[in-house]
């Protein structure tokens, strides 16, 4: 009788396209409401609920402008993937894509709120002389009127906004964003932006790996029968 015993192995070395998809950062911009508000125009600001009710007054800067003179050397593929991250000083953090504020997809941009605005502009505004100094009017207060006269109305996607948000998030340094139904994404007391820039991701291919298929030995083991001679 003939066992046949079947010997096989078989070995297979799979490898898969890696995509690999990285991140560079451009800058850090620390938000110094001072500082800021020297580099950039500021506007006197009043934002009303989607129901058309006012919420408050502040000064504010259009986060485009903040990002602005950081994004001057990116080519457009670069500028369309860029990423902003705020992070405030608690350590929360937020992000932002250039469609949030690119005006040829959004309306009304995010803005960075600085000094609320406690008074109104009047229709006349009065400057008196220096203290001791008859004939020399004292304009310090000038620059402050002036920027009271930019003034623009920004109506927001929310339909209301309770007291404890309004507190927290309608603050010096807050990051809004106007077009959003919801403030979830809104982010107060803002330290920093972090602009990244996504990378062409780029496609590693692993070095294809003939998979040797070990050949099947097929053993035959015969059973040696043997023939007795029987006189």
């Amino acid at each position: 009788m003939k066992k046949l015993i079947l010997l096989a192995a078989i070995i297979v070395l799979a490898f898969n396209s890696l995509s690999a998809q990285t991140m560079r950062e451009v800058a850090v911009i620390d938000v110094n409401p001072q500082k800021l508000m020297e580099q950039h125009n500021d506007y006197y600001t009043e934002f009303f609920t989607s129901r058309k009710r006012t919420i408050c007054k502040y000064h504010c800067i259009d986060l485009k402008d903040v990002v602005k003179p950081y994004t001057t050397k990116l080519s457009k593929f670069e500028l369309k993937n860029l990423i902003v991250v705020a992070e405030s000083f608690s350590g929360d953090q937020i992000t932002a894509s250039f469609a949030d504020f690119n005006k040829d997809i959004v309306y009304v941009p995010p803005v960075l709120l600085f000094d609320d605005v406690r008074d109104d502009v009047e229709d006349t505004v009065f400057f008196f002389d220096k203290e001791g100094e008859v004939g020399t009017v004292d304009l310090s207060g000038l620059d402050a009127e002036l920027r009271k006269i930019r003034l623009r109305s920004i109506h927001m996607q929310i339909k209301n906004i309770s007291s404890a948000e309004k507190s927290r998030l309608f603050t010096d340094r807050a990051l809004i964003f106007p077009q959003d139904k919801s403030t979830s994404r809104w982010i107060g007391n803002v330290k920093y932006l972090r602009l990244f820039v996504v990378k062409k991701r780029e496609i590693i291919e692993t070095e294809e790996v003939e998979t040797e298929e070990v050949k099947t030995e097929e053993v035959e083991v015969e059973e040696v029968k043997t023939d007795k001679e029987t006189n």
